[in-house]
């Protein structure tokens, strides 16, 4: 019995490394972000998506990215006007001609930044706004 806890223990050990270094669990959506966590959990073991201990790993290590990624914007919210210049600044910016696409770039341009950490819908768009003001 102690040697299968210490597999265990090795396994949640592992699965938690896993997922801090994986940029797709990182930049995935709040949405996303467990259905990856289980995928990665499986490549550890299958028995760590069905038990308690795996699916609590996995609730901490998204806790830990939503908080991650809140800092960020905390950080970020200080250099909003150099984050939108820059933005504006990148050889891909005018080549986003639709609302979607500049979206996309922002939030891809605020990852890079952010160590692959997706950043809130409603920070995306503040920096959206002011690189469609700077760029007038």
């Amino acid at each position: 019995m102690a040697e299968q806890q210490k597999l265990h223990n090795a396994q949640l050990k592992k699965l938690e490394t896993k997922l801090a270094a994986s940029r797709e669990f990182r930049g995935a959506s709040v949405q996303n972000r467990r259905a990856i966590a289980e995928s990665i959990a499986g490549t550890v073991s299958d028995d760590l998506v069905d038990s308690w201990a795996g699916r609590q790993a996995i609730a901490d290590a998204t806790r830990v990215a939503k908080r991650t990624a809140y800092e960020y914007e905390q950080i970020f919210s200080s250099q909003l006007p150099e984050l939108a210049a820059e933005l504006v600044a990148r050889p891909d910016w005018p080549n986003a001609t639709t609302m979607l696409a500049i979206r996309e770039l922002t939030l891809k341009f605020l990852m890079e930044k952010a160590d692959g950490y997706r950043l809130g819908t409603a920070f995306v768009d503040e920096v959206v706004q002011l690189a469609r003001k700077s760029k007038r």
